[in-house]
């Protein structure tokens, strides 16, 4: 079911740490029902008690057909449910009345298909529609999946939500509230692979502070979306001062201190991995152009002229640094 990577120790891990969220053994509420039809990589039919239901898998949200890794997502999901018995378990949660139909998790082979889906790089966490008690299951599902490139993270680690996409096929505008508490989980999970002490440190910090943000931010999840654009760039590193006209107005010497720069000298000395990461983190820029605001302070839209200056300070420490 996990095909390449079952023998993968860490997920293993994953399975039996978080064995009674995604395991059917630990729900007695479950209904059998039989499955006809995969409507997308979230969403499918099933037939219970001679009456066709439709499912939108709980707690997850794959890629629309007009995404990147839609269709294989889709893909994904029916192949899973065509090797599988075509009978399947399901736990009823909600009831979507907007668009007639049922909010439920499903297990086939006994573990749950929506956590499956994510930690193989198959559907995104839905942040916003994460109870209490499967938060931590899914966001290191996730985590998983985009650490070892899986899926939708193979060739682009700052792919777009579906949530974002839609808002965007509409023509919504967004904008970026910085919530810190997530910021420092990113930072720790993207910066801090190395220094396993430092990054449960300041997960345990950023932890604290999520059931306050949760109440007061609707999409309280958004900026670890957008922040993929801007946060993963270092702006939260030693409290960097930052300019919307150009780009970085810091001291010099504060460049050792922040992410991106040290990415761009890794890259610069050969690094494949560091050279990868860097056009990701400038592609993400570049994708946010118009659709986020800087944090903080500045509260201006994001520029491609702000962009250009911060790579080409980027440019210049780095061939200073380099001679």
């Amino acid at each position: 079911m996990f095909e390449a990577i079952e023998k993968n120790t860490e997920l293993l891990s994953l399975v039996n740490k978080h064995h009674l969220i995604i395991h059917a053994d630990s729900y007695s509420d479950l209904e059998q029902c039989k499955f006809i039809k995969v409507i997308d990589g979230d969403g499918l039919l099933v037939v219970k008690e001679e009456e066709t239901l439709n499912i939108r898998l709980a707690y997850i949200d794959a890629p629309e057909h007009n995404q990147e890794y839609g269709l294989d997502s889709k893909r994904w999901l029916k192949k899973q449910l065509l090797n599988s018995s075509s009978i399947v378990s399901v736990r009823f949660l909600d009831f979507d009345e907007k668009h007639e139909r049922y909010i439920a998790d499903i297990f086939i082979k006994s573990y749950s298909l929506s956590w499956l889906m994510v930690v193989t790089g198959n559907a995104w966490t839905y942040y916003d529609f994460l109870s209490n008690e499967v938060e931590e299951c899914y966001i290191e599902a996730q985590y998983f999946a985009r650490k070892y490139r899986l899926g939708l993270w193979a060739n682009n680690l700052f792919s777009i939500p579906p949530w974002i996409h839609r808002a965007d096929q509409k023509g919504n505008e967004t904008s970026l509230r910085v919530e810190s508490a997530r910021i420092l989980m990113a930072v720790g999970e993207a910066m801090l692979d190395d220094a396993e002490g430092e990054k449960s440190k300041i997960i345990a910090e950023a932890k604290l502070q999520i059931e306050f943000n949760r109440h007061y931010y609707p999409m309280r999840y958004f900026h670890q979306v957008r922040l993929a654009h801007v946060k993963y760039i270092g702006i939260v590193c030693n409290n960097v001062s930052w300019d919307i006209k150009n780009g970085y107005n810091g001291l010099d010497g504060d460049e050792v201190n922040i992410p991106f720069f040290q990415l761009a000298l890794k890259a610069s000395k050969g690094d494949e991995e560091a050279s990868y990461e860097y056009e990701c983190w400038k592609k993400a820029l570049y994708m946010a152009v118009g659709k986020v605001n800087l944090p903080e302070d500045y509260r201006k839209p994001l520029t491609e002229e702000w962009i250009e200056t911060l790579i080409n300070r980027v440019k210049n420490w780095v061939s200073q640094s380099r001679d």
